[in-house]
């Protein structure tokens, strides 16, 4: 039996091996992970999606992304009747502005997902520490040691971020971006899951809806943002009590 099982193990070992994202994911080139999030950075970092979420399809969450800067949109109902729940504007992982106030604005999910490696660092990704590990079904290069104030887990095959763990004041935050596939030259998620270090989590799909070009600069500036939601009249629906607003990883979450 013991024969046995060393035969199976080591099968086992070398079907691994033989897959090169696999065997890549052991022996990774520092230099080529970077260029690789380098270019998927680049290319994503203008960005506008719309997000749903399990449980509260009535609202509409929406991105845009810029070279450092980001606005988040949360909106009620559907059509031309929707209605305005809250908006924010950030610079990196600060909230500059929000309407109708600062409270619990958390950080656009993906902002985050299109960061580079080099912007990780800069908020304490240790990338001298690589292992190994699956996550959504995907063989990946985990950068961080567990227990880090970030932990960054990117595909084996093209290096874009598949799981984000922040381990801050508010204890543990961890997103995971899901059916990750092609769209033309890019590997772009459809879905997220985001989850708490108490076992609760919220699910969600993206749509894309633009990835580079331009987007209208208004409310990316704070004069411009203030211009477009003062006085906007908000949603008599409020989000208190529901538990996918809490988390979300705010300034606090992250280094």
């Amino acid at each position: 039996m013991r024969k046995l099982s060393l035969v199976v193990c080591a099968l086992s070992l070398l079907t691994c091996l033989a897959w090169p994202g696999f065997a890549r994911a052991f022996f990774p080139d520092p230099e080529e992970v970077r260029r690789g999030m380098d270019k998927h950075a680049v290319a994503t970092r203008v960005h506008r999606v719309d997000q749903t979420f399990t449980g509260v399809r009535e609202y509409l969450v929406q991105e845009q992304g810029r070279q450092a800067g980001w606005t988040r949109l949360v909106l009620h109902g559907t059509g031309t009747s929707r209605t305005v729940v809250s908006a924010s504007l950030g610079r990196d992982t600060e909230v500059v502005a929000a309407y109708p106030g600062m409270t619990s604005s958390p950080v656009s999910l993906s902002f985050l997902w299109s960061r580079s490696l080099a912007w990780w660092e800069e908020r304490g990704l240790d990338v001298s520490s690589m292992n190994f590990g699956f996550a959504d079904g995907r063989g990946c290069l985990v950068l961080g040691r567990d227990g880090s104030p970030v932990q960054l887990w990117v595909s084996a095959d093209d290096f874009v971020p598949v799981r984000l763990v922040l381990s801050g004041v508010n204890g543990i935050r961890e997103i995971t971006w899901g059916e990750i596939r092609r769209v033309g030259n890019l590997s772009l998620p459809h879905a997220v899951l985001v989850r708490d270090g108490f076992g609760q989590e919220v699910s969600g799909t993206i749509k894309w809806q633009q990835v580079g070009g331009n987007l209208p600069g208004g409310e990316f500036s704070l004069s411009g943002f203030q211009a477009a939601y003062q006085g906007v009249r908000s949603t008599p629906h409020s989000l208190s009590g529901r538990v996918f607003p809490d988390l979300f990883p705010g300034p606090s979450d992250l280094p």
